[in-house]
């Protein structure tokens, strides 16, 4: 069964679905009623704000969110760098969310 998730979007905020950008003219609520891969405007990064490990992997991630046609050039790269990521990092913690 499919869950329903309600959005609260600032005025001008765009959101990113299934690769489509949407961008509202004034504060909206909207319901997602089906699965969908979506990306709220706030939780984008820029090349710039890829200054760790874990920042390069999620800018890969959002990449391939934003842009599909990237997806077999991103996962091949997002694969690459988390096997790096898991040779650098010794805290089993931070491990866990990589497999």
């Amino acid at each position: 069964m499919t869950k329903s998730i309600n959005l609260v979007l600032k005025t001008g905020e765009r959101l990113f679905v299934n690769g489509a950008v949407l961008r509202f003219n004034r504060k909206t609520t909207v319901e997602l009623m089906s699965d969908a891969v979506f990306l709220l405007e706030g939780h984008v990064i820029q090349p710039h704000e890829t200054h760790t490990p874990l920042r390069q992997i999620y800018f890969v991630f959002q990449t391939m969110l934003m842009d599909p046609a990237t997806v077999e050039t991103a996962r091949d790269l997002a694969k690459s760098l988390i096997s790096a990521a898991q040779k650098a990092f010794s805290n089993l913690e931070s491990l866990e969310g990589f497999d």
